[in-house]
């Protein structure tokens, strides 16, 4: 998830990644561009990426 400004949008992210109870959760600056989470941080909308394997 990105380390977005909003506390809102932010919890919501880190609740998100952690509800997929995955052995680990990171979260990733808000100030790189050209990707789906930076597509979501300009929009305000909550969002994650999960990888598995």
């Amino acid at each position: 998830y990105t380390l977005h400004s909003n506390p809102e949008i932010l919890d919501m992210q880190r609740r998100m990644a952690l509800a997929l109870n995955l052995p680990v959760v990171w979260g990733t600056s808000a100030h790189l561009n050209g990707r789906s989470l930076s597509a979501a941080r300009d929009l305000g909308v909550p969002a994650i990426y999960a990888e598995w394997g």
